[in-house]
């Protein structure tokens, strides 16, 4: 669902809220599980799987 966000240029603030997350810090975690990077750097790398 997050990256879904994300590729629609939605911020990782607004993403993380929308995703059911309540910190930055807990969404950034999860995101790294799932994907090895953080979501920032996804984003850069166009990982948009």
């Amino acid at each position: 669902h997050a990256c879904g966000l994300l590729k629609q240029g939605q911020s990782v603030t607004s993403a993380l809220f929308d995703s059911g997350f309540q910190t930055k810090s807990n969404f950034n975690r999860e995101f790294l599980r799932l994907k090895g990077c953080s979501p920032q750097i996804w984003l850069a790398r166009g990982q948009h799987d």
